[in-house]
């Protein structure tokens, strides 16, 4: 099984160790604050991960097709015999350098622009994944929905909406 919720068990794993020593440990020190910031943080880095997934499996399965359709490859060959036949230095985004195997002859193969942009949309999760995740560090730690920026959480939320622009 793949996808965002495999990629995402890490965190629900550290969560409960983390409970679980808490626990163990018997102390009143340690404290886990579920509250308005984490969980919006949490909801951003989820709507992140899935939207990201979604993205990547997009331009995985319509990019290989697009770029398929353009050299006019056979989608029934396995990966080495594609290799054999493309050599795999790209001129650019949209041409693909071809080597005719029999008479070593070099052509440029261009995948239409149409299919491209249709191959890798806007990554409209993972930008928001990461405006939530910014949006989160306006509220305080100590759990509650109060509103109370501060210098260091304003700069984190735009950090990471910049990140979000940058990144995508």
């Amino acid at each position: 099984m793949k996808g965002p919720l495999m990629e995402g068990l890490w965190l629900f794993i550290l969560i409960g160790a983390f409970a679980v020593i808490a626990g163990l440990a018997q102390t009143n020190v340690i404290y886990l604050l579920i509250g308005a910031r984490s969980l919006i943080g949490l909801a951003g880095y989820l709507v992140m991960q899935i939207g990201l997934w979604f993205t990547e499996n997009k331009w995985d399965e319509d990019g290989s097709t697009a770029w398929l359709e353009a050299a006019q490859g056979d989608k029934m060959q396995t990966p080495e015999e594609l290799e054999a036949k493309f050599d795999g230095e790209a001129g650019s985004a949209t041409t693909v350098q071809v080597v005719d195997a029999a008479t070593a002859k070099a052509e440029q193969v261009v995948i239409p622009q149409d299919k491209l942009k249709a191959a890798f949309p806007i990554p409209i999760g993972f930008l928001v994944g990461w405006w939530l995740w910014g949006i989160s560090y306006i509220f305080p730690l100590d759990g509650t929905t109060n509103v109370n920026p501060t210098g260091f959480g304003i700069a984190a939320c735009v950090i990471s909406f910049f990140v979000s622009f940058v990144a995508s």
